[in-house]
């Protein structure tokens, strides 16, 4: 058997961990045992401060709560306006109509600011014929980088880059989503840009970029042929 003068705290605490019911035999204790604010100085009882320490957990849980519920809210509206984005591209007839309303569903919708599109390849369609970018044009050395690890992503452009794109829009150009359009038959940037620097943070995820980059590609590469 232990002797009195051999118990250490963590003999107590090792006690209590492993009786956690022990307070249901002996609850005067609870009364009358004590525990100073290291911070403020002063006595409150034990039971006062699990009392603390449950309106603390109380309140982490809460705000935990508040943020799934806030990015629960904002998946929904992003999976609506993705919806709705895919009805009007499905409804375009032509390449056209199906930048047009890629254009304004992003910018009523999704409340971007500014909206680049170049398509690399030859075009005889006067229409769009700002959307294109020929094949030997020297321009397109500046968006190769852009291509290079085949997924969207967020931050800043280049100077150059940003020039090119957005032209005297670019000083107004503080953040980014840069989105490649890759298939076998379609090589194509989609670049969609905010005035607000942290709008399209890079540390931010790209799976709804992913998502709209397959939807236009498959849709521009249905109209193009």
């Amino acid at each position: 058997m232990m002797e009195a003068d051999e118990l250490n705290p963590e003999h107590v605490a090792h006690y209590l961990q492993t009786h956690p019911d022990f307070f249901n035999y002996y609850d005067e204790l609870l009364e009358s045992l004590t525990l100073v604010q290291p911070t403020r100085g002063n006595v409150v009882s034990l039971v006062a401060k699990q009392l603390e320490n449950f309106k603390n957990k109380q309140s982490k849980l809460e705000s935990q709560l508040h943020y799934l519920v806030k990015i629960a809210t904002e998946n929904d509206l992003c999976a609506s306006r993705m919806h709705q984005l895919t009805l009007v591209l499905l409804s375009s007839t032509n390449l056209e109509s199906a930048i047009h309303s890629l254009k304004k569903v992003l910018s009523e919708c999704f409340l971007i600011d500014f909206f680049a599109l170049k398509i690399m390849q030859e075009n005889s369609n006067v229409e769009v014929n700002e959307f294109f970018i020929a094949p030997g044009d020297k321009n397109i050395a500046c968006l190769t980088v852009e291509f290079i690890h085949k997924k969207p992503r967020c931050g800043r452009l280049n100077v150059v880059q940003n020039k090119f794109l957005f032209a005297e829009h670019a000083p107004d150009v503080k953040s980014c989503a840069i989105i490649p359009i890759l298939l076998p038959n379609l090589r194509a940037l989609l670049v969609i840009g905010s005035r607000d620097e942290n709008r399209f943070h890079y540390s931010m995820g790209n799976l709804f970029l992913t998502q709209l980059s397959e939807i236009v590609a498959c849709r521009f590469a249905t109209l193009l042929n």
